[in-house]
């Protein structure tokens, strides 16, 4: 069995089930089987990993397509090793997966066996993927596989997700409306009256969404699948961000980049701000396959699907910068001079998009040999308005108090008044920024096998092609206008409200006011505009051939697979360069490639009826971000980053060693599952943060690099049970639980000029992720569901010290539902989401908060019809 037909049929829960190997077969305990909620994706989430080739864990929908999460995202951080990162300065409702501890730049993402590619995060071009972009119900079933067979994309060091869509041929005719209705109190207090856009005023939100599965026809020939959905929220959100940490010598001068001459004082920050969002998002699209069944032995599958989600984001951003010459009260706490104040406005427009269509077909050509053909085109697209404009003051005689006792700084403001005096304030800058990225892809496929699959003996091979361009391009234009004239006058005020974790009231600038009285008068400097223009651009064309070869022996207990993959990877970017200091279009071409073979064992032995053994060694590539090589120094004023291209990068190269120990029990309600893993990974790409100070203004500077070498080991353990037997009363065979916890360890060394530095960890890799949830059924199949998960603190970018890393604060989230079925076709849900309030916190170094970024609860009522 082919990787993709794996994938499209292994996960359909009726087939699945019937299909046990003879080795496994047990007796349903006695009583009434539990066929929804959570027991049923449990269930088919425990029939997947038994038939699996390697070790797969997956997600599956119940019988109203609710995974009980909003987003594919969300759901998949519920399986061991998995944790999402979020991009905490774009704001947006994106969500990637790291897996194992290997960063989302180095996971394989595919919907319906055809590769994705993202253009969101602002067409920074990586290759992580937006996996909020596409809705829960389209998706039977979402499947992560740990372990690579020669079938599976070579660029891939931490696992391969594959989405699989619903099939109406090998499941069952269904279909349901789900209207949702969603209820989200702020945790913080927002000044909303500034926002542009759709953004609306108020707590509720909500979704309607909806699902046909249907054959039809003489003899149930034909099948089509049909889902479509909405969604639409507000909601606001604020960042309190003290950061920028400086580091003193006896002199008052900045320390050594060792610290060797640090008087050890606490380093004191160089900035404080504030950040206010108020936020709408909108999400709706669908999703159309058509299926037919020419002969007994040949089905033609088409689809198409279209997902797009709007977003209108206001930033109201309070700067006070530029704060210097502590005088140490204490080794902890410091007054220091302000420098200068800078309240911002920020509106940003983002529009993302996800289409494309699948061709498939499927040859039985006897009972043992199945060719498989397929073709996909993708196109992602993202598109964002970004206005702005800021106001500044420079004060003379304003100081403020920082406190660095507690990992969370405080500070106190001398006189606030004056910091918050419209008449201080004059013209600063101004700047519309419009981006479009659009990443296209073509791929075409060849699978055959025969006798290749979970469930055959003897001897078998798989054999098969696969060909796939991508295309990356971005193409932004800036417009920076000459310093406004004159005060912020009335185009400026001061809320009454005070943000969370800053607690003064602040400056803020009215944009709408300013677009319609001042910018029409505001010139435009063209140089700075086409070089900033020019800048941002980039091109990316990766062109991949790949074959494969497998073979595979099985007996009654052991099955071995060994095999080989071949890639050959080309590649041209299109560079901006720097003519002089500015950008006037100048590209320069960078044209690459490389070749590798990348072969895999595995082994796969039952030690008896219900206990297995699995063993497998694979090679990886862990293939370079599109704008790792083709971006060249892109200043974003807003974030106060910069960053770089380095058209030098060699791909990663990943040796992989897993084994893993399975006990399956309760007639397939249970497994228990320990799995151990080893990745030494070669010329490991990392982003090597300095500090840099431009006009004053201190940026973070990152660039993409080569490590000298890195390697991750860990644990992963797994217990599922649907229905505890032992326990007594109105508990037994009701009460189920699902844990699971992973344990890793990481290695990394660079060098930074002529010093060997080491490090203990790899980017977004936490050192613990913790899953569990209880569920209890109650009467008429209904259920109570509780489940928390909580993942370690974890790297987000690599200092040249670690003193100066940004280290994401570890966090869990408790979440609850109680599903209530009132008639066989009508179930109404109840669900929230953070009971807890636990934020996001980033953390500078390993001690010292950064910034805080509000979580709010959400909570929602759910009424589903379905047949």
């Amino acid at each position: 069995m082919t990787f993709h037909r794996y994938l499209n049929f292994a996960s359909l829960g009726a087939v699945a089930l019937a299909t046990i190997q003879p080795a496994f077969a047990e007796e349903e305990p006695s009583g009434e089987i539990v066929v929804t909620g959570s027991a049923l994706r449990n269930k088919e989430a425990i029939t997947q990993r038994r038939e699996g080739l390697g070790v797969v864990d997956s997600v599956s929908q119940d019988d109203t397509g609710d995974l009980a999460d909003e987003t594919v995202a969300e759901a998949l951080i519920r399986l061991p090793g998995v944790n999402d990162m979020q991009t905490l300065y774009g704001e947006q409702t994106a969500k990637y997966m790291s897996i194992r501890g290997i960063s989302p730049d180095l996971n394989f993402v595919s919907f319906d066996g055809i590769g994705m590619f993202s253009a969101a995060n602002d067409g920074a071009g990586s290759r992580r993927v937006d996996l909020a972009l596409i809705p829960t119900q389209v998706a039977q079933t979402t499947q992560v596989f740990k372990t690579f067979t020669p079938d599976i994309d070579g660029g891939v060091i931490g696992g391969a997700t594959n989405i699989v869509p619903y099939s109406a041929l090998e499941g069952r005719d269904q279909w349901y409306v789900s209207a949702r209705a969603q209820y989200r109190p702020s945790s913080t207090d927002v000044y909303a009256r500034n926002s542009l856009g759709d953004y609306v005023d108020t707590k509720f939100g909500g979704t309607l969404k909806g699902l046909w599965v249907k054959r039809f026809g003489s003899e149930s020939q034909f099948g089509v699948v049909a889902s479509a959905v909405y969604t639409q929220e507000s909601w606001t959100a604020s960042k309190p961000n003290i950061n920028a940490r400086t580091y003193l010598n006896a002199a008052g001068k900045a320390a050594a980049e060792d610290l060797s001459d640090w008087d050890g004082n606490a380093a004191m920050p160089n900035r404080i701000r504030t950040l206010n969002y108020t936020k709408f998002r909108k999400l709706y699209g669908g999703y159309l396959g058509l299926e037919y069944r020419a002969a007994p032995n040949l089905t033609l599958t088409a689809s198409v699907f279209d997902y797009r989600q709007d977003e209108d984001q206001t930033l109201n951003d309070y700067r006070v910068d530029s704060i210097a010459s502590p005088q140490y009260l204490s080794p902890t706490v410091a007054r220091m001079k302000i420098g200068v104040i800078r309240p911002f406005v920020d509106y940003d427009r983002f529009k993302t998009e996800f289409r494309g269509s699948i061709l498939k077909g499927k040859w039985e050509i006897d009972p043992a040999t199945v060719l498989e053909v397929r073709g996909g085109y993708g196109l992602s697209t993202f598109r964002n308005t970004d206005l702005g404009v800021g106001y500044s003051y420079s004060p003379k005689a304003d100081y403020v108090t920082v406190d660095m006792t507690d990992p969370r700084p405080t500070f106190v403001f001398e006189n606030p008044a004056d910091m918050v005096n419209i008449a201080n304030f004059s013209g600063y800058s101004a700047a519309d920024i419009t981006n479009r990225a659009d990443f296209e892809s073509w791929e075409g496929r060849a699978d055959l096998n025969h006798n290749y699959g979970g469930d055959t003996l003897g001897f078998g091979f798989a054999v098969g092609f696969d060909a796939r361009t991508v295309d990356a391009v971005r193409d932004q234009t800036t417009i920076n206008y000459n310093k406004p004239n004159g005060g912020l006058g009335d185009i400026g005020f001061v809320p009454d409200e005070v943000s969370f974790g800053f607690p003064y009231r602040t400056v803020y600038v009215d944009l709408a006011k300013f677009n319609a009285s001042v910018k029409p008068s505001l010139t435009v400097n063209q140089a700075s505009s086409l070089s900033a223009s020019y800048a941002s651009d980039y091109g990316y064309r990766e062109t991949i051939l790949a074959g494969y070869a497998s073979a595979m022996f099985a007996t009654e207990r052991t099955r071995l697979i060994a095999g080989v993959r071949l890639e050959d990877v080309d590649y041209r970017a299109d560079v901006p360069q720097r003519v002089g200091s500015v950008y006037d279009g100048t590209m320069q071409v960078y044209n690459g490639g490389y070749r590798y073979a990348l072969p895999s064992a595995s082994l796969t032995h039952d030690l008896g009826d219900s206990l297995r053994l699995r063993a497998a060694y694979s090679k990886s590539l862990g293939r370079p971000a599109f704008s790792d090589i083709a971006q060249a120094e892109l200043v974003n004023n807003e974030s106060l980053t910069i960053t770089k291209g380095n058209p030098d990068l060699k791909p990663r190269k990943a040796n992989n060693f897993d084994v893993a120990l399975e006990q399956y029990f309760n007639g397939g309600n249970g497994l228990v599952a320990v799995s151990g893993f080893y990745k030494k990974i070669d010329d490991e790409i990392f982003d090597l943060r300095t500090q840099q100070e431009r006009n004053g203004v201190i940026y973070d500077v990152t660039t993409p690099l080569n490590a000298t070498s890195a390697s991750l080991k860990g644990i992963e353990f797994q217990f599922i049970d649907n229905g505890i037997g032992w326990l007594p009363g109105p508990l037994k065979d009701r009460l189920g639980v699902s844990f699971n916890v992973a344990r890793m360890w990481a290695h990394m060394s660079y060098m930074n000029g002529e010093n060997r530095i080491k490090r203990d960890n790899l980017l977004f890799q936490p050192d613990w992720v913790i899953n569990g949830s209880v569920f209890y059924r109650i009467f008429n199949d209904g259920e109570i569901r509780v489940a928390y998960r909580w993942a370690d603190r974890n790297l987000n970018t690599v200092n040249a010290q670690p003193y100066a890393d940004y280290v994401l604060k570890a966090r869990g989230q408790m979440d609850a539902s109680l599903r209530l079925p009132i008639t066989p076709n009508l179930i109404v849900k109840l669900e929230a989401n953070n009971l807890l309030g636990d934020d996001y916190s980033m953390m500078h170094g390993y001690y010292s908060e950064r910034y805080t970024l509000s979580q709010d609860r959400k909570f929602f009522l759910d009424i589903v019809f379905k047949h």
